[in-house]
């Protein structure tokens, strides 16, 4: 399978309250600011680092050559009211063998708490399961990550178990809760 077919059309998804696009270059500036805002919040478990708009550029570039690919898909997450870029959302190993992907996504610290993840994550969801041939996403999430673990139970994830020091970032290990859905 050939994600990078599934994924070549598409440039927008609208949510009720999000619009999720395709990271383009122009974007670098403003999601760094996002990052820069959240940094405390995400460094704890993202295991890369922005520390500057060039690393913002860079993630966008190793974006577009994961849809060239085929073996990722991130989108950035605009509020659909203000156009304000305040998150992204994607799946990553993607397998040409296997129809399944690992989701991640994250919205920036004074945007949080508004339900912008929860129709960001169904509205990527509904992509996915109407336009792929995606049988299965999985997201692991650090344990204390509750408003996390809630948003991905609305949206129909269920917890499929715990594995300890599944997840490593900057030297330091964390317990994490694996989730999945299935979109067949």
């Amino acid at each position: 399978m050939n994600y990078a077919m599934e994924f070549e059309n598409l440039q927008s998804l609208q949510g009720r309250k999000v619009v999720l696009e395709r990271l383009k270059p122009s974007m670098a500036e403003e999601l760094y600011a996002a990052v820069e805002e959240s940094s405390e919040e995400l460094y704890r478990f993202m295991p890369w680092r922005h520390s500057e708009v060039a690393d913002s550029l860079g993630f966008i570039k190793d974006s577009l050559r994961g849809y060239r690919e085929g073996t990722s898909f991130y989108l950035a997450i605009f509020v659909r009211s203000t156009r304000q870029l305040v998150g992204v959302i994607g799946l990553r190993q993607l397998d040409p063998h296997t129809p399944r992907g690992t989701l991640s996504y994250w919205i920036c610290t004074s945007m949080s708490r508004q339900g912008l993840g929860a129709d960001a994550v169904t509205t990527f969801l509904q992509y996915f399961k109407e336009q792929t041939s995606l049988v299965r996403i999985d997201i692991e999430i650090p344990i204390d990550l509750s408003d996390q673990i809630a948003t991905l139970s609305k949206c129909g994830f269920q917890e499929e178990g715990t594995k300890r020091r599944g997840l490593l970032c900057h030297g330091v290990w964390n317990d994490v809760h694996q989730y999945g859905i299935l979109l067949r």
